[in-house]
């Protein structure tokens, strides 16, 4: 197999000139360069694809909603996040595919429609724990609102997060790889903080009594809500909290072992892509776990 940076001289005026080793889409194919760095891409796409029959089943179960115009908002947000997913496979599947066709245009391509899932996904967590919150926390003014103005504010928040994610392709692919590391940072440390704000609050109201201590069913439906929040912040907290680490690591102690570390953010994403879809078929009800004892 020839190495794919032997591929510059023929990539064409489309790809971007080979002037700072520092461009991720530079270092991306310095990292495919390496046989073992090929095998993870290919681990990869093996274990998204893995995801696809649950991807396709809750858009299944989500046009069915949409039919009985059951769907709720934070509904809407898991289907643009599975939106987001299956982009973010597609772009898998292409660069691998132009890694084992030397196709230099195929892996650009790829990359591209790939770079648009990375802030879109972690938004579309955010906007789901801000409506959590705000559906909790502050219950009265979150129903005040009507029905048809929540809608509004969702869709212009979807429209608004795919409009940020298309804007920041053409940036990551031309600016040096410590000015991405140094943005990260500082959005990743905002996405902790107001996912950790928001969950927190929403377990704070969840472990208070209800009113005149009622018992039974809802609180065990309370406690079910509870140990659901502290799964999905856990899982949150394990990909943003491990991302902002390796960004750290980089604006600290300079470039180190990148394909490493690339590697380890990419496995380290895939629990986190799971958690929408699931929380979508637990509120559906297609999730049921037997009480032991």
């Amino acid at each position: 197999m020839h190495s794919v940076l032997s591929l510059n001289s023929s990539a064409g005026p489309d790809l971007p000139p080979h002037h700072s080793s520092n461009l991720l889409f530079h270092l991306i194919l310095a990292c495919l360069s390496s046989r073992a760095n090929t095998y993870h891409l290919v681990a990869l796409c093996i274990a998204y694809s893995l995801h696809l029959p649950l991807l396709v089943f809750v858009l299944y179960l989500g046009l069915k909603h949409r039919r009985g115009q059951k769907s709720s908002h934070s509904d809407v947000f898991t289907y643009h996040s599975i939106a987001m997913q299956l982009t973010e496979f597609l772009g898998l599947v292409m660069l691998c595919c132009g890694r084992y066709t030397d196709n230099l245009l195929v892996m650009y391509s790829g990359m591209l429609i790939g770079m648009v899932t990375l802030p879109g996904k972690a938004l579309f967590h955010l906007l789901t724990c801000v409506e959590r919150y705000l559906a909790v926390v502050h219950p009265i003014a979150y129903l005040g609102l009507r029905q048809a103005g929540r809608a509004r504010i969702a869709y212009i928040s979807i429209a608004c997060v795919w409009l940020l994610s298309l804007v920041c392709v053409p940036v990551t692919f031309h600016i040096e790889y410590l000015a991405i590391n140094i943005v990260a940072f500082i959005y990743l440390g905002f996405y902790l903080i107001i996912i950790s704000y928001c969950s927190v609050s929403v377990l704070c109201v969840l472990k208070r009594p209800g009113p005149g201590g009622v018992g039974g069913n809802r609180d065990q439906s309370k406690q079910r809500a509870f140990y659901t929040i502290v799964v999905i912040m856990g899982v949150l907290m394990l990909r943003f909290g491990g991302n902002l680490i390796y960004n750290v690591i980089y604006v600290l102690h300079g470039a180190g072992d990148q394909c490493v570390l690339l590697t380890f953010m990419f496995w380290l994403d895939m629990p986190s892509n799971l958690v929408l879809p699931l929380l979508f078929l637990h509120r559906a009800g297609k999730l049921k776990f037997r009480k032991s004892g």
